[in-house]
Formats: C-alpha cells, sequence, structure tokens
C-alpha cells in the first residue's frame, strides 16, 4: 500500500466499510487531500466505533476493517 491513500480510493474504502459493516460514514468527514494509511486506520476505527454508538470497542471494529 501506498504511503498515502488518494481521494478516489478512500472514497472505495469508505463504501466499502459502510457495505460490509452496515454502518454509514460520510466521506465529507475525510476532506483532507489525502491520509497516510496509519492515519487514515485510525479514524475510520474510531468513526466505525463511534457509528456503531457503542456496540462494539474501536478494538472490535478496528479487526473488521
Amino acid at each position: 500500500m501506498a504511503d498515502t491513500i488518494s481521494q478516489d480510493q478512500l472514497q472505495q474504502l469508505i463504501a466499502s466499510v459502510n457495505r460490509d459493516l452496515k454502518v454509514n460514514i460520510n466521506t465529507e468527514d475525510f476532506k483532507s487531500a489525502s491520509y497516510s494509511a496509519s492515519s487514515l486506520k485510525d479514524l475510520l476505527v474510531q468513526k466505525t466505533a463511534d457509528e456503531l454508538n457503542g456496540e462494539w470497542t474501536s478494538d472490535m471494529a478496528f479487526h473488521k476493517l
């Protein structure tokens, strides 16, 4: 994986997370031009955990990603 994630890759990734985990993460929350893989992972884990309203822990969300 490259050091940064493009907006196109990000949109595809968010669509996959939304579909696979049955959540609704908004792509508008990710306005930066690009993200490093590690920062994106952290953001998606947190957003997924928030979206699930505490049903899962952050650790469980990370492993689902």
